[in-house]
């Protein structure tokens, strides 16, 4: 086809001709055949096309995946050469470039780096600085002039496996247990599923921890409950979970006779058949 690589050319022997001049039908038919070619063939956005000849497949043409773009002060998504792009290096980020209003773009982060809040030029949904990891996906849309909204972000769903002790001391505990957490942005909510079969013969206070991320110092103490308690031994009244700050081990806590006295639960509150359920949410360092 006469295209090279943008602009539409005759056929070859197809020339201009003066006004009333006699045009022979071979010239006249290789430039019809070949406009009809041209508008039967698919076309490359460059010529105002897509590529595709599907509904689908003209929508991935326009939602493919761009070159990595390196982290910096203004990381440039506005740029990018596809809809979709990795974010790569831990340079704090503070702005994102300029694009016309209405554009989105979709970026996932390979590394830890701080996006820095701003009321005008990057509005964060959690109205506050946030830290990445590694695979976190948010979604941006352009409000011109060099400033953006953030539309969404994907939270990371993790299965893990609570590792229960006693005072540090795993020795003969065995049974069933299973847990899940979702981390959006750095707020992590999870819970744990403990079946003991049997509680082992460590001592010292219960704790189980399994999950990665760890929570943040302040404010230091961050409630949890526990619930569907079976099969227990001296659990009193009231009983909840928590997580130190800069920890990553919940504790079970119950309060005794009615009093205002609390202690962590150890070993001789368990029996070899105790199950429960445990719910726990925190914020987290990176």
């Amino acid at each position: 086809m006469p295209r090279s690589p943008t602009v539409y050319s005759l056929p070859p022997g197809t020339t201009p001709q003066q006004p009333n001049a006699v045009i022979g039908s071979a010239m006249f038919n290789s430039a019809m055949d070949d406009i009809a070619q041209t508008f039967n063939t698919v076309q490359p956005v460059v010529y105002g096309g897509t590529g595709a000849a599907t509904i689908m497949g003209a929508n991935d043409a326009f939602s493919a995946q761009g070159a990595n773009i390196a982290s910096a002060a203004t990381t440039d998504i506005g740029a990018a050469t596809g809809t979709f792009v990795d974010i790569t290096g831990t340079t704090t980020i503070t702005g994102l470039g300029t694009v016309a209003a209405g554009a989105e773009r979709t970026v996932r982060f390979t590394g830890i780096l701080t996006l820095t809040h701003n009321a005008t030029s990057l509005i964060l949904y959690s109205r506050t600085n946030i830290t990445t990891y590694n695979g976190l996906i948010m979604r941006f849309i352009s409000l011109g002039a060099g400033n953006w909204m953030e539309v969404s972000q994907t939270p990371a769903v993790v299965n893990f496996t609570p590792n229960p002790n006693f005072g540090g001391g795993v020795v003969g505990i065995a049974g069933t247990f299973t847990g899940r957490f979702t981390r959006l942005g750095n707020w992590v909510d999870g819970n744990a599923y403990f079946d003991f079969t049997n509680k082992g013969s460590s001592v010292g206070d219960f704790a189980f921890g399994g999950f990665s991320p760890v929570a943040r110092t302040s404010p230091g103490f961050w409630p949890g409950t526990v619930s569907n308690t079976l099969n227990f031994a001296s659990m009193l009244y009231f009983t909840s979970a928590s997580i130190t700050g800069g920890q990553n081990a919940v504790r079970l806590y119950t309060s005794g006779n009615g009093t205002a006295d609390v202690f962590v639960l150890g070993n001789v509150n368990f029996t070899n058949t105790s199950k429960f359920a445990v719910h726990f949410s925190f914020e987290c360092d990176p």
